[in-house]
């Protein structure tokens, strides 16, 4: 059964997601990335750039250095 629908899947099967996520901003966006015991995993891309989607470092399932925070501002990759 095919179910079409703007609510995320946890809610409506009652799954719950246990691993937590960190939001890290892009030039066009940003990415989500799980947090594991080996860093930070990219998750998901919400980009402007269509480019962005053609990087390889933003792919699912890969991981990506912890940003460093300076003054304020986040150091990316």
């Amino acid at each position: 059964m095919l179910m079409y629908t703007c609510v995320p899947p946890e809610m409506i099967m009652g799954l719950q997601d246990e691993a937590e996520y960190e939001i890290i901003k892009i030039n066009h966006g940003c990415v989500k990335a799980a947090k594991t015991p080996d860093g930070l995993v990219v998750s998901s891309l919400q980009s402007t750039d269509p480019m962005d989607y053609l990087n390889p470092s933003f792919t699912p399932g890969s991981s990506i250095a912890q940003p460093q925070k300076q003054q304020g501002m986040q150091a990316f990759f």
